[in-house]
């Protein structure tokens, strides 16, 4: 992420599932807090991004990085990655 003043431990409950192709967890941070969740996305290509349950426009990065860009409204951000 980056948020990175916590040394990454403000990811929680990451979980991937294999059957529907999705990558999902929490951020937890402050409510009004921007940044971005990265991840590489496999040679694959992203098929859907949400941000508590909103869609969202993920930002391609080199190497097959992934950001998906979030603004905190809570201290806990639902997000999810789905991928084709």
């Amino acid at each position: 992420t980056s948020f990175h003043q916590s040394g990454g431990v403000e990811l929680g409950e990451v979980v991937w599932d294999a059957q529907r192709k999705t990558l999902r967890g929490i951020l937890c941070r402050p409510a009004g807090q921007m940044g971005y969740v990265s991840v590489a996305d496999g040679g694959r290509e992203i098929a859907r991004a949400e941000v508590n349950g909103r869609s969202m426009t993920p930002r391609r990065g080199s190497n097959g990085a992934v950001f998906l860009p979030v603004i905190t409204e809570k201290d806990q951000t639902d997000w999810e990655l789905g991928w084709v």
